[in-house]
């Protein structure tokens, strides 16, 4: 395997002679051009391998690893995007709730394989960080998303009460005498409705916690947020809804679906996969980084395909025909914006608390996101006049994928600078 061995690692003798035998070795034969000796003695008993020259494709090999190591997630999901986009034929013809069961599960699977017990035992104790990221996932970011977004106007402030269905509804008589101006204008309003259902929403069900994994978050903290803020956020989304938008909430959702869901696709994965670590010969197959690391490039592959479904749909739809580059423009940049907001609001209260940096780190990635599932439905019962439901739909997808790849730049970034913080000296907490 790739990391069998490398610079500077160790390897035990038995006797001084074993040291002449391996020193005078043709270093062809053993791909070894420099071996320095360290004195030998009963209690060290080691040499160190100084440098190892290896062949052309271990260095490739080599490379291609450390690469996707830290850049597979940001790469995948443009790959899925780009697919979904102009080849929708291929998430179509796999859009099948089993495929997006099978990678829900490959996903939660690959967490709950790497999910330590002492990390559960953490995250029980994590009280602070547990209830700022519940209050910051349901009401804190979901308040100033929606609120916020609803007060902005990108077109100027005249048009907007005439247009927002919850100000003033549409005739639908007159809508198709509008012209192309107001038509894009109505496009706009109906973006910003469906982001303001979005920002209303808890935290992502998947990619959230691939993220705060890979991130070095509380993995544990991570997965408790998740089922409790997407269960209660069933009934706080409808609640906000209809105090942000003055209307009567027609909105309802099978609660029982979705905890089942949730229960199937989310919980049990992490417990089976939780339970395969006390199987010797697999926690054994586990502790092998290249393993971990093809496990890890099949969870992300999940996660795209995922993606790469939901954009076909669109696409194949044509919905994407309808978006300008002025409004894709304004729908990216103002998710990017409330979501730089809620990343630099999770990071502030987080340091105030004092919070352990696996916690901050779950907290600031896991309570700046948003799911798209539960949007999703709530678009299934909203009324007609609140906006066009495609393009409600589309800004949602638009600005969640533009999150993902945000944070998917994120996640290395961060990485970085906590490596040099710790080669400068930096505290490990």
């Amino acid at each position: 395997m790739l990391n069998e061995i490398d610079i500077d690692d160790k390897i035990p003798l038995e006797s001084t002679e074993e040291f002449d035998i391996i020193k005078s070795l043709d270093k062809d034969v053993i791909a070894m051009d420099l071996v320095k000796k360290t004195p030998f003695t009963p209690e060290t008993n080691l040499i160190t391998i100084e440098k190892i020259p290896q062949s052309l494709c271990y260095k490739i090999l080599k490379k291609v690893q450390e690469f996707l190591s830290v850049k597979a997630l940001p790469l995948f999901l443009l790959i899925g995007v780009m697919l979904g986009a102009f080849i929708p034929q291929i998430g179509v013809a796999i859009d099948h709730k089993a495929t997006t069961d099978v990678c829900l599960v490959i996903m939660f699977l690959y967490s709950g394989l790497y999910l330590s017990t002492t990390s559960i035992v953490e995250a029980f104790k994590a009280y602070k960080a547990a209830v700022w990221g519940t209050l910051s996932i349901l009401c804190v970011t979901c308040i100033i998303g929606a609120q916020l977004t609803s007060l902005i106007s990108f077109h100027g402030p005249s048009n907007f009460k005439t247009n927002m269905s919850f100000l003033g509804p549409i005739n639908k008589t007159n809508q198709s005498l509008l012209s192309g101006n107001e038509t894009a204008i109505h496009n706009i309003d109906s973006f910003r409705a469906g982001l303001i259902v979005y920002f209303s929403t808890p935290c992502t069900v998947s990619s959230g916690i691939l993220m705060v994994t890979q991130i070095g978050g509380s993995t544990a903290l991570a997965v408790m947020l998740t089922v409790v803020t997407n269960i209660v956020g069933i009934f706080t989304t409808p609640l906000l809804l209809k105090w942000i938008l003055t209307t009567g909430s027609q909105i309802k959702l099978d609660v029982l679906s979705l905890l089942l869901n949730l229960s199937l696709c989310l919980l049990l994965p992490i417990l089976v996969g939780k339970s395969l670590r006390f199987i010797k010969f697999v926690k054994t197959f586990l502790s092998n980084p290249n393993h971990k690391f093809f496990l890890m490039l099949c969870s992300i592959t999940a996660l795209a395909i995922i993606i790469l479904i939901q954009v076909s749909k669109t696409s194949s739809n044509g919905e994407l025909k309808k978006l300008t580059l002025i409004s894709t423009l304004a729908v990216i940049g103002w998710t990017l914006a409330m979501h730089f907001i809620f990343l630099l609001l999770n990071g502030l209260i987080s340091w105030i608390l004092r919070l352990e940096r696996k916690q901050l780190k779950c907290i600031v990635v896991l309570a700046s996101q948003k799911t798209v599932t539960i949007a999703s439905a709530i678009f299934i019962f909203i009324p007609a006049e609140f906006g066009d439901r495609g393009l409600m739909a589309i800004a949602v997808v638009v600005g969640h994928l533009s999150i993902l790849l945000f944070d998917s730049f994120l996640i290395p970034f961060w990485l970085y600078i906590e490596k040099k913080y710790k080669c400068c000296g930096g505290s490990e907490k």
